[in-house]
């Protein structure tokens, strides 16, 4: 391809550059960019099911302490408005999987798809910081007995300070990486953008290590329980749910 500044380019020129594909295909393989095979409704359909489930249980969970305990939690709240921004973050999503477009991302010439993309990385931050910070508050509340500063203590406050500091940081740096900030979806534009792969690459192990903790750390309290074997499975069962 040329590297030619787009911006610089004839009507011919851009017109030559779009029409060409934006990455050749390895030896011995045919792309098939019109229709290609996928899963993406099993995707879909299990997305749509945890996102219903998670609404259920937290809208329960709300119920039962406003009704029975007549009070509310900071972790009430954060969870609420993860919530949210995990719904709302459901319909570029959505929409973006039906045009096929985690496909033909680096075909794209439109900036609005970029765009989609642009919001659904930032508000999937912004859900991460809300929610992941809303369960540790609530295992703090649960396991921790409150009298002394115990193993329960330093793991829920210092994964609460990395997840606070990692998810701010993302969050910030998908703001401000690209100079003009509109460049962050049309590489068209003049000006330049900080490398994102290596977040990208960081936030692989970040969140495999991050939800181990989640799991892990419940388990160790529910299988210590002097209960019968029946109970403890019940336990473990429903602090899994976390995962969600």
């Amino acid at each position: 391809m040329s590297a030619t500044p787009f911006g610089s380019m004839t009507p011919d020129e851009r017109e030559e550059f779009l029409s060409q594909p934006a990455l050749a295909a390895p030896d011995g393989f045919t792309s098939h960019l019109a229709n290609p095979e996928s899963r993406n409704d099993l995707g879909l359909s299990v997305t749509i099911t945890c996102t219903v489930i998670a609404w259920v249980l937290f809208l329960l969970r709300l119920y039962a302490f406003l009704v029975y305990r007549k009070e509310t939690r900071i972790q009430e709240g954060l969870a609420l408005v993860a919530a949210a921004t995990f719904t709302v973050l459901l319909y570029p999503g959505y929409h973006l999987v039906k045009i096929g477009a985690f496909y033909l991302f680096l075909s794209f010439d439109e900036p609005w798809r970029n765009a989609q993309f642009h919001d659904m990385t930032t508000t999937w931050y912004l859900t991460m910081l809300f929610a992941k910070s809303a369960i540790m508050l609530e295992w703090l509340r649960v396991f921790w007995p409150g009298h002394s500063r115990n193993y329960v203590y330093w793991i829920c406050n210092i994964t609460l300070g990395v997840l606070v500091a990692y998810f701010s940081a993302g969050f910030i740096f998908f703001q401000a990486r690209c100079q003009p900030f509109d460049k962050a979806w049309n590489p068209w534009l003049e000006g330049t953008c900080a490398n994102r792969s290596y977040i990208d690459k960081a936030s692989v192990f970040f969140y495999i290590a991050l939800d181990l903790v989640i799991f892990v750390l419940p388990q160790t309290m529910v299988w210590r329980l002097h209960a019968s074997l029946k109970r403890r499975i019940g336990k473990s069962i429903i602090f899994s749910f976390a995962l969600l």
